[in-house]
């Protein structure tokens, strides 16, 4: 990003003009840096910006069910509006108290898939799109989940996750 030519920021537009996206991971990053990265992605001319950190299960609710952390999320949002970026939000990502009992015995898997005791990841999924709404552009259920050893699940699982999510969403 550092040798790019500026460009002028580029709105939101729903007029079929969209040209490019970027995926980034800069909701864990001091705030300097953060601020530095979005200011670079909207300089490209980018209009949409995919991300997961921040809006993932685990970063939500790290501790259990009770107390919700939605200060990096809110943020990182605020932050892509700011510089008129869409974004979407790539919602996966257990806490290690929200997945299966069974797998979490499993090494390597836990807190990177999405195997959560049936109805905590729809609700989390509909919590978010109740807190966001539109301002999301996108939500995207799930992250390669056929890709990794830990994220293969069997088709079954792979269905119950999704229409469980776009349900409560």
């Amino acid at each position: 990003f550092a040798v790019l030519d500026p460009h002028p920021v580029t709105p939101v537009v729903d007029d079929g003009s969209f040209r490019i996206g970027v995926h980034v991971h800069c909701a864990r990053y001091p705030q300097q840096l953060s601020d530095r990265v979005v200011e670079a992605v909207a300089r490209t001319g980018a209009k949409l910006v995919r991300t997961d950190y921040a809006f993932m299960f685990a970063d939500v609710y790290p501790e259990g069910p009770d107390v919700a952390h939605w200060e990096r999320a809110d943020r990182l949002l605020k932050q892509f509006r700011d510089h008129g970026l869409a974004l979407d939000a790539i919602i996966y990502g257990n806490p290690e108290w929200a997945t299966i009992p069974e797998l979490r015995a499993i090494k390597g898997r836990g807190v990177w898939g999405v195997e959560t005791v049936p109805g905590l990841f729809g609700k989390f999924a509909g919590e978010i799109a109740a807190r966001y709404g539109t301002r999301i552009a996108y939500y995207e259920i799930g992250n390669e989940l056929d890709a990794f050893p830990a994220n293969k699940l069997p088709p079954r699982e792979m269905l119950r996750i999704q229409r469980e999510a776009y349900e409560e969403a």
